[in-house]
């Protein structure tokens, strides 16, 4: 939170800092259903090791998956925002039509 702020994503920046715990709660909420489903379907075949191996990999992927994905999608809104305007001044009517 300190490092956001001093990057310029702080509250006096416009960014709410409650974001992050609706961040936070999502990816927990995530986490325990998909561990739990995991666990339950697996808990009689595998070996505590087993499941301490398969879970520690799982963990790894996932974060993975969710720091590239984040990446993608806030790419994909920055370009989108960026345009927007573009495209806004590019369809106002001249004022010589109509």
């Amino acid at each position: 939170m300190v490092d956001m702020d001093r990057l310029g994503f702080g509250p006096k920046d416009g960014y709410d800092p409650e974001e992050l715990k609706r961040i936070a709660d999502f990816i927990r909420d995530f986490v325990r259903s998909a561990h739990r489903e995991y666990y339950t379907r697996n808990l009689e075949g595998l070996s505590s090791a087993d499941l301490d191996d398969k879970g520690s990999k799982f963990a790894e992927i996932m974060s993975l998956f969710f720091y590239h994905i984040y990446r993608k999608l806030a790419r994909e809104e920055y370009q989108r925002l960026r345009d927007t305007p573009r495209r806004r001044k590019s369809r106002r009517p001249s004022a010589h039509s109509g």
